[in-house]
């Protein structure tokens, strides 16, 4: 039995249940029978009661129409559609070519001109050097840097640094080397402008 016919049901059970509890009531009235109060008010009670219990049913009944049955799915629907393939990935282009750059040549520091003759000066003066080192017992070798006027031959600001396997020089060795390397002034014939030189003295 649907909802709609069991509601009908207990609606019809109801009013019949109202009209019996009338036609008794009607028939002690007609009897002569005058109720007691509290049976009165019984009667009276139930009498509300009906239609209130009526309504709530009404209330619960739904008047809405039952949802339609669901249609069998018809040929073709329901299917997932096919996923569109992605496009193909384009090739890797692998290792990108080397490019050929140009070339940037750089210059070489131009060499000194007098820079050779004044190292052969130098290594004359040896004899002189290795008299400084009198105590040493070995041969040896230092690097003399000095400020050289080419014009003029003259050098000035000496420092020394003696080599790995060299000893530190002592104040009278240094002024033994600067008075040696100083004098007389070489004869570099070149006109070019006070130069810093360093080279590797040995004795």
């Amino acid at each position: 039995m649907s909802a709609p016919d069991a509601a009908a049901a207990r609606r019809e059970a109801l009013e019949a249940r109202r009209a019996a509890l009338t036609a008794e009531l009607e028939r002690r009235r007609a009897a002569g029978g005058q109720p007691k109060p509290k049976d009165r008010r019984r009667w009276w009670r139930l009498l509300w009661l009906a239609p209130l219990l009526l309504l709530l049913l009404l209330r619960d009944c739904s008047c809405a129409a039952p949802p339609p049955p669901i249609s069998p799915l018809a040929p073709g629907e329901g299917v997932p559609a096919e996923a569109t393939p992605s496009p193909p990935r384009p090739p890797d282009p692998g290792r990108v070519p080397r490019r050929s750059r140009p070339k940037f040549e750089v210059e070489a520091p131009a060499v000194l001109p007098w820079l050779a003759t004044l190292r052969a000066q130098v290594t004359a003066r040896g004899p002189r050097l290795s008299a400084c080192f009198v105590e040493n017992q070995r041969p040896g070798a230092l690097r003399w840097s000095a400020r050289v006027d080419p014009s003029k031959g003259e050098v000035s600001d000496q420092t020394f640094e003696p080599t790995l396997d060299g000893v530190a020089l002592s104040a009278e060795q240094r002024l033994c080397l600067q008075d040696t390397l100083a004098k007389p002034p070489y004869s570099l014939d070149s006109d070019d402008p006070p130069r810093r030189v360093s080279l590797v003295v040995e004795f």
